[in-house]
C-alpha cells in the first residue's frame, strides 16, 4: 500500500503541476491549451511509472533512481541552455537569452554532478530502504543435534561443510545465531532459537524466535552497508578494510566478521557474560572458513599472543584497580 501510494503521488503531482503550468499559460497567453505540451507531460509521467516500478521490483535501487534522474535532468538543463545561446532570439533580447542560457548551463551542471555525488554514496543504507534491509524468506530445516538448531537457506544449497562448522560451534551459553553472507546477500544461517530450555525462553524475552532471526538477518545485511561506507571513509589511513566490528548491546552483542572480498558472517549472543567466548567462536568459524576455501588466514582474526619482554604498565582491569587503591 505505501509503494502504491509513493508512485500514485509522484505521478499526480507531476501532473498537477504541468496542468496548473499549462492553464496559467493559456489563460496568460490567451491561446488554447497546447497538445504538445500536454503530450510531452503525459511521456514524462510514463517515463516516471516505469522508473519507479522497476524500483519496486528491486531491478533497480532508489538511490540509483535518484542519481539517474538528477543526471538526466541535468543534462537536458545544459543542453536546453546551449540551444538558448546558440539561438540568442528566442526569448526576444539578445542579453537576456545569454543570461537565461548560462544559468541554465551553470544549473544543469550543478545537478549533473549531484546526481553522481548520490551515485557514489553506495554505502549508505537507511532503515527503510526496502531494497537493503527487508526481511527474506527462505527455506528452514532442522538440523541434528542438541538445543533443537535449524537450518535456513536462501538462493540454492549451503556449503555442507560451512553449516557443518557453524552448527559445531553454536550452543546454548554462548553463541546462538550465524549468519553466512555472499555478495552482501545471506546464503544461509544457522541458530538454535527455537530451544525450549528456561534459559533460552528466559534470553529470549517477548521477541519470538521467528522474529529474531529474520531480524538477525537483516542486521547483518545493515551492518555490512555501514561497514562498506566507513571502508571508503578509512582509505585515506591506508590501514586496510574492516575486518571485525562487535556491536556490544545490553543483553549480548553482535559480531561482524569479514572472511574475503565477497563473503562475510554474522553472528549473535544474547546472553552479556558470554561476549567474549562467543567473539572468539565467530573469530574462529571466520578463520576455518578461510582454510576451507584454500586461503591463507593472515592472523588479522586471530593473531598470536605477543609475550611481554618486561614490566608494562598494561594491567588487567582488576590489577588496575587494586593498584591505584593500593
Amino acid at each position: 500500500m505505501r509503494e502504491f501510494l509513493r508512485r500514485s503521488g509522484a505521478a499526480l503531482s507531476v501532473l498537477l503541476t504541468g496542468v496548473a503550468v499549462e492553464f496559467i499559460l493559456a489563460i496568460g497567453k490567451s491561446e488554447p491549451v497546447s497538445l504538445q505540451r500536454f503530450g510531452t507531460l503525459l511521456a514524462v509521467i510514463l517515463v516516471l511509472s516505469v522508473a519507479l516500478e522497476l524500483a519496486e521490483r528491486k531491478k533497480i535501487t532508489w538511490r540509483r533512481l535518484v542519481a539517474g534522474g538528477l543526471i538526466a535532468i541535468g543534462l537536458l538543463a545544459v543542453a536546453a541552455g546551449v540551444l538558448v545561446l546558440l539561438n540568442l532570439d528566442v526569448t526576444g533580447n539578445a542579453s537576456v537569452s545569454n543570461v537565461v542560457g548560462t544559468i541554465m548551463i551553470s544549473c544543469g551542471v550543478i545537478i549533473c554532478m549531484s546526481g553522481f555525488y548520490v551515485a557514489m554514496q553506495r554505502g549508505v543504507v537507511q532503515r527503510d530502504d526496502p531494497a537493503e534491509y527487508q526481511n527474506r524468506v527462505g527455506l528452514s530445516q532442522p538440523l541434528p543435534g542438541p538445543n533443537s538448531a535449524l537450518l535456513t537457506t536462501f538462493d540454492g544449497d549451503a556449503p555442507a561443510s560451512i553449516v557443518a562448522l557453524c552448527r559445531k560451534n553454536m550452543a546454548l551459553y554462548d553463541l546462538h545465531f550465524v549468519g553466512y553472507y555472499v555478495n552482501g546477500k545471506c546464503r544461509f544461517y544457522t541458530d538454535i532459537l527455537d530451544d525450549n530450555s528456561e534459559q533460552m525462553q528466559n534470553m529470549r524475552g517477548d521477541v519470538p524466535a521467528d522474529t529474531r532471526r529474520r531480524r538477525y538477518e537483516a542486521y547483518g545485511r545493515l551492518t555490512h552497508g555501514f561497514v562498506s561506507r566507513l571502508d571508503s571513509t578509512f582509505e585515506e589511513v591506508e590501514q586496510g578494510v574492516l575486518i571485525r566490528v562487535v556491536l556490544d548491546v545490553a543483553q549480548g552483542a553482535f559480531y561482524y566478521t569479514r572472511v574475503d572480498a565477497r563473503r562475510f558472517i554474522f553472528g549473535v549472543t544474547m546472553n552479556q557474560n558470554a561476549v567474549l567466548v562467543a567473539d572468539d567462536k565467530v573469530r574462529d568459524i571466520a578463520v576455518e572458513i578461510e582454510k576451507l576455501s584454500g586461503l591463507m588466514p593472515d592472523g588479522g582474526l586471530k593473531p598470536d599472543p605477543v609475550p611481554q619482554a618486561g614490566p608494562s604498565n598494561v594491567l588487567p582491569m582488576n590489577a588496575r584497580t587494586a593498584a591505584q587503591t593500593a
